[in-house]
């Protein structure tokens, strides 16, 4: 009976401390986008959670037909029938405040008709109880902003009284940014609140800009203790991800940080920094948890002996449509064969060519891109590469798109599915990870490493 017992005990501690959290895409800086993009990005970083506005397009075609309950009945068939397809479900929604309690009521019924979990808003004190009743009865969490409360102006305790004289039921919603703008330390909001924290909002920005919390950041840790609470408490709510642009990388990046403050014990997340610098990508990959959405496959070690460069410094010419910021980082730098240097130019859909004055042996096979040094969001993310004989027609000999770097110096390679010729190649930058800048370290062409002739 004792040894039951304390078997018992332990599956139940087990089972609590294996509580994690929901990471979720905030589409807060998709509000040009329609829900379909949003969709699309929430699946491309591995989610299957997102937390809507009330300014997400439901169609990419209609532009008035906004994610409120003024959407009709087919309008909401339609928003459910692509959340099914894709697979994601909305975890919390943002909503400005109805003005009465029928505005509550159809908000709810909305909100209860898409799967819609949680209503974030603002009611007004006296609206508090009818919109949490309205909320209740749709069987979904109404959800304050924790810094709209106006006891947030006075300081932690009366935060935390005004917190516990709401009515049951009720959540709270942790915003980093606005925590810091009240002078408020997220972790201790956190470790106060405890349980009524039901949501927090994770806005990875520029510290100085008084705009966000850089996860990265070496001289700032409120992020990391953060996450301590979280493991501490074994919180296991709706962990909300955005940034103040649409930039499809850094937000990456931040779900990756979370997967790995997840992942870590509480004593170790101090230390950790956030993997959008990161040069030992196979290192970082397995400190993963593959069961944590917002995991990727692991990536593969990208083998290129059977090719070699056909590039070998004096046998062509580099060209770009926008130069590079300084002769450091010209377009010569992208065909170095040094990775350490890099081509990074103003413009974030640049062209680059090259032009074989001597002919290889062999026509060019495959290529590979390598990710840059730093800021990932100017990495590139879709393009084509084409072939001419005479630098004048051109043909698509590759695109990609989509494509997602794991991480700095990162190698990609893409085999052509004809080999080509040229003598001119030009990579085509059709849109990069969300920067106003581009770069690359380096741009290799390859040809069969065996190949020994010159081609006619």
């Amino acid at each position: 009976m004792k040894t039951t017992l304390i078997t018992a005990l332990l599956v139940a501690m087990f089972a609590v401390h294996a509580a994690k959290p929901t990471v979720s895409l905030d589409a807060a800086p998709f509000t040009t986008h329609s829900l379909q993009q949003v969709l699309q990005t929430t699946r491309d970083l591995g989610l299957s959670a997102m937390v809507a506005h009330d300014q997400l397009r439901v169609s990419p075609d209609d532009q008035a037909a906004l994610l409120t309950p003024a959407l009709d009945s087919a309008q909401r068939q339609a928003v459910k029938a692509a959340l099914k397809t894709a697979g994601v479900t909305i975890a919390a929604g943002q909503f400005p405040a109805p003005a009465d309690a029928q505005g509550w009521a159809d908000l709810a019924q909305f909100a209860g008709d898409l799967g819609i979990l949680r209503i974030i808003s603002t009611p007004t004190a006296t609206a508090i109880a009818t919109a949490a009743a309205a909320c209740a009865a749709r069987k979904i969490t109404l959800v304050l902003p924790c810094t709209t409360l106006p006891a947030a102006a006075t300081g932690l305790d009366p935060l935390a009284a005004a917190v516990a004289a709401l009515p049951t039921g009720v959540g709270i919603c942790l915003d980093l940014v606005a925590c810091r703008q009240a002078g408020l330390d997220p972790a201790i909001v956190l470790a106060t609140l405890g349980r009524r924290v039901v949501v927090i909002r994770l806005n990875d920005a520029d510290l100085a800009s008084g705009k966000g919390l850089p996860l990265a950041s070496t001289d700032d840790s409120s992020v990391q203790r953060l996450f301590q609470i979280m493991r501490l408490q074994n919180w296991s709510g709706l962990l909300s991800i955005t940034h103040d642009q649409p930039d499809y990388s850094a937000i990456r990046q931040s779900v990756l940080f979370a997967n790995l403050c997840l992942k870590t014990p509480a004593d170790k997340i101090a230390a950790l920094r956030a993997p959008i610098m990161t040069t030992n990508i196979a290192d970082t990959w397995a400190r993963l948890d593959t069961q944590t959405p917002g995991h990727w496959p692991k990536p593969k070690l990208v083998d290129t002996s059977m090719y070699r460069n056909a590039i070998t410094g004096d046998n062509a010419v580099a060209m770009a449509s926008s130069p590079g910021f300084n002769d450091r980082e010209s377009v010569a730098k992208a065909f170095d064969q040094d990775a350490k240097t890099k081509y990074c130019t103003p413009s974030p859909t640049p062209w680059l060519q090259l032009q074989f004055t001597q002919a290889p042996p062999a026509p060019v096979a495959a290529y590979a891109i390598t990710s840059a040094n730093d800021s990932p969001s100017r990495d590139p993310r879709q393009w084509q590469l084409l072939a001419s004989s005479d630098g004048e027609e051109w043909t698509t000999i590759d695109s990609q798109k989509d494509v997602a770097w794991f991480g700095r110096h990162e190698k990609a390679l893409f085999v052509l599915k004809k080999p080509a010729a040229g003598p001119f190649f030009r990579l085509l930058i059709e849109a990069n990870s969300g920067d106003k800048s581009f770069q690359i370290a380096e741009l290799e062409l390859f040809i069969p490493a065996a190949a020994t002739t010159a081609t006619p």
